[in-house]
């Protein structure tokens, strides 16, 4: 577990992330991220920075999937999302 992040799931540091298809042609991995813990929603908000590592730190274990929905409180979360 690399420092900013809460839960690493055991699958996500596989050789190969598991990957489905959703509708005829959206292909995403098995585990998704959800970002609602990187605005203030739960508590102090994650600064960008640690927001970016979060979700990059995701990104190199095969995550492709961010659910950013609700997550509108400052730092906005689909705003690190992007920028990460």
């Amino acid at each position: 577990m690399e420092a900013g992040l809460a839960v690493v799931h055991p699958a996500a540091d596989a050789a190969v992330m598991r990957s489905h298809t959703l509708g005829s042609s959206l292909t995403v991995s098995a585990i998704g991220s959800g970002c609602m813990g990187l605005g203030n929603v739960y508590g102090p908000g994650t600064d960008r920075q640690e927001g970016i590592a979060i979700i990059r730190a995701a990104v190199e274990r095969g995550v492709t999937l961010f659910d950013t929905a609700g997550s509108t409180s400052p730092p906005r979360p689909p705003a690190v999302t992007a920028r990460s």
